[in-house]
């Protein structure tokens, strides 16, 4: 296990948080356009569909993958509050856009 900065120098890293963030984008519409919409019962009526509920397993997969793979703990955290912020970040953007 590696607990220093080095995974900033291996290019798996940066695959890792380009296919989880990309990840993140159809289950942060989704969270978004719940948001939206007004009143408690249609909002109980959105549900996600399969590849909105695949998509928020697929980060989870990519941060246990770079400390199984690439033995790099740092950079499991580094990745998950990437993931986080990214996270949060599409959600106000994709509320912007559909108000």
């Amino acid at each position: 296990m590696h607990y220093g900065f080095a995974f900033l120098q291996v290019p798996q890293f940066y695959y890792l948080l380009v296919i989880g963030g990309l990840a993140l984008i159809p289950r942060a519409r989704f969270t978004a356009e719940k948001a939206a919409v007004l009143g408690d019962e249609a909002r109980q009526r959105l549900t996600p569909n399969l590849p909105q509920r695949v998509s928020l397993f697929i980060p989870g997969v990519c941060v246990f993958a770079c400390i199984g793979l690439l033995g790099q703990v740092v950079g499991a955290v580094a990745l998950l509050a990437a993931y986080l912020l990214l996270f949060v970040a599409l959600i106000f953007w994709f509320k912007r856009r559909t108000a």
